[in-house]
This record gives C-alpha cells, sequence and structure tokens, in this order.
C-alpha cells in the first residue's frame, strides 16, 4: 500500500491543480495542491534529481507555504538511503480546513496527515522523470511512485 501519487486535475493558463494521495500501511492522506509557473516547482525536482545522485543524505522539499496565511502547502523529506537502495519518504500534507463549518474547529486551524512511504531508489528515479513532464501533461494524467508490479 505504500505509495504516493499525483494526478493533473485541471489546466488553465499559468495554474495547474494537482491531487496528491499519500499512502502507508496505516493512513491515506489527500490533498488538492495548485502549482503556478513561478512557484519554484521545477527547482523542487532538481534537488530530487540531486538527491539521487547523493543519497547519503536527507533531502527536503517543500511546495507552498506550509505556515502563514497563505495556501496549503505540502512537504516530503527524502530520508538517507539504506544499503539495499530502499528508503522512506516523509509526506506531510497540509489540509485547509477553515471552509468548514465545524465547530470543532478553530477559525483559522490547519490540520495535518504526516506518514512515511517506502519506496526504492530506482521507483524515486522514475518518478522523478515522469514527474518532470507534469507541466505540460494532459488532464488526467496519473503519476505512481511504486509502481503495481514494484516489490521491496
Amino acid at each position: 500500500m505504500n505509495n504516493l501519487t499525483i494526478e493533473k486535475i485541471n489546466q488553465e493558463t499559468d495554474t495547474t491543480l494537482i491531487k496528491i494521495t499519500a499512502a502507508s500501511s496505516l493512513i491515506v492522506g489527500i490533498q488538492y495542491f495548485y502549482i503556478g509557473s513561478d512557484d519554484g516547482f521545477s527547482e523542487e525536482i532538481e534537488r530530487i534529481e540531486h538527491y539521487l545522485k547523493n543519497f547519503k543524505q536527507d533531502c527536503y522539499i517543500e511546495v507552498g507555504k506550509k505556515k502563514g496565511k497563505y495556501a496549503t502547502g505540502f512537504s516530503l523529506e527524502f530520508l538517507k538511503a539504506r544499503f539495499n537502495g530502499s528508503l522512506d519518504i516523509e509526506v506531510d500534507l497540509e489540509i485547509d480546513n477553515r471552509h468548514k463549518n465545524i465547530k470543532r474547529y478553530k477559525k483559522n486551524e490547519l490540520n495535518r496527515c504526516i506518514c512515511y512511504v517506502e519506496t526504492h531508489l530506482i521507483a524515486l528515479e522514475e518518478f522523478v522523470k515522469e514527474l518532470s513532464l507534469l507541466p505540460s501533461a494532459e488532464v488526467g494524467t496519473i503519476i505512481k511512485l511504486n509502481k503495481e508490479d514494484f516489490h521491496f
């Protein structure tokens, strides 16, 4: 069940709506997120590519702003790979519930879903290649980190 899936939902002139689904053996988190043409998405992909060349240290990326009065954000922390090439990715999704009219939620409360997704360097390399093509991909494109036939 370990997987990270990104789906292109909609494309406008300079923004793209994506759906991020992170699944571990214990939880599934889903977040919808807009990426703009100037938000640094391609720079974050480059940081992951650099990690793939030097996977003996952690790599942290953040898309959007996770703090303050901004749109929701998410982060991925690629932990140091193990000797067999497997690694864990900490996925941190920020869920904005401020629009919900539920008394339990505080007025400006943002909820988080944090889980760890296990993968392999080979799968991550393929995922990053596909992810770099996302801005020009057709609406409905789905990118999966761990393909169905991939086993640890």
